[in-house]
C-alpha cells in the first residue's frame, strides 16, 4: 500500500509529444528531471511522469542533441503538462547545431503553466 504522506508530496509531469511526422517517426525521445532519465515519449505519445513536488529542469534528448531545458514548478497533486516537438530544420543545420534539432519544451495552452 502506498504511503499516503508520500503521494501528498508528489505531482505529475505529462509530456506530450505529437505524431504524424516522418522525422524520428519510430524513436523515443529521452526525458530528463533534474539531469536524470526518467523516461521516454515515443510518437503521438505521452509520457506520465511522477515527480517530487517542487522545481525541476526538464529536458528532452535524443542522440547528440537535446531541447532547451525548461524549469517548472510542481505543487502537490498538481499536474503540469509540457510538449516537445522538432525545431523543423532540417539537412545539415541539424549536425552541426545543438539546439537545431528538438524545440525547447513548452507548456501545454490551458495547463499549469512552467517558469
Amino acid at each position: 500500500m502506498p504511503d499516503a504522506g508520500r503521494m501528498a508530496d508528489q505531482g505529475c509531469l505529462i509530456i506530450e509529444r505529437p505524431g504524424g511526422k516522418y522525422r524520428d517517426s519510430l524513436r523515443s525521445y529521452e526525458i530528463r528531471v533534474d539531469g536524470v532519465p526518467v523516461g521516454e515519449v515515443t510518437p503521438g505519445s505521452t509520457a506520465d511522469l511522477p515527480v517530487a513536488a517542487g522545481g525541476h529542469r526538464v529536458s528532452a534528448h535524443i542522440d547528440w542533441t537535446g531541447s532547451d531545458p525548461v524549469d517548472v514548478d510542481v505543487a502537490p497533486g498538481q499536474t503540469v503538462r509540457l510538449r516537445v516537438q522538432t525545431t523543423g530544420a532540417s539537412g545539415i543545420a541539424t549536425l552541426f547545431k545543438k539546439k537545431a534539432y528538438l524545440r525547447r519544451l513548452a507548456p501545454v495552452s490551458g495547463t499549469a503553466q512552467a517558469s
